[in-house]
């Protein structure tokens, strides 16, 4: 589990280098969000 999610976290880090830093800063607020809302889901 550990091991894709730092594969995944790398990917992200090289799609989003072209962004400007707010841009990257929002998106990954926002997956945040998504991902805290499935988390609830799931409870």
């Amino acid at each position: 589990m550990s091991g894709s999610r730092s594969v995944s976290s790398q990917s992200v880090r090289i799609w989003f280098k072209p962004f400007p830093l707010p841009l990257q800063h929002n998106t990954c607020n926002i997956m945040l969000k998504n991902r805290n809302k499935n988390k609830v889901k799931l409870e």
